[in-house]
């Protein structure tokens, strides 16, 4: 079921892809499958439920998917101190304001759904 789930996830954001090529936007693929999917809920064209246990299984092993850039910093860690400490300073800064926003939208549109199963 999971399984399906995140096949139905990754296929929004494929067909989102293609939308994007095809008008020649310049706008995140991932950005424009969240808003495609916060109206196809919106308006019932399919339940938050279709989605819901997939989407969990990737957001509690959202870390794997950080794995390949902490390997890349691990290998190439001269050429990342040779930038200087402005560069981790950037990075600690930028990861900690992702974070903030992350969860200030999540409990945003947690309202906003919680409002529409009223």
């Amino acid at each position: 079921m999971i399984f399906f789930q995140i096949l139905l996830i990754f296929s929004i954001y494929y067909v989102c892809g293609l939308i994007i090529e095809l008008l020649g936007f310049n706008f995140p693929v991932g950005v424009f499958s969240i808003f495609l999917i916060l109206l196809l809920v919106y308006f019932n064209i399919f339940k938050i439920k279709i989605i819901e246990k997939g989407a969990k299984f990737l957001l509690d092993n959202l870390l794997v998917f950080f794995i390949p850039a902490v390997v890349v910093v691990y290998y190439d860690y001269n050429k990342v101190l040779s930038y200087g400490y402005g560069l981790l300073i950037t990075i600690f800064f930028s990861t900690v304001f992702v974070f903030i926003g992350t969860i200030a939208m999540l409990k945003i549109l947690t309202k906003v759904i919680s409002g529409w199963k009223r």
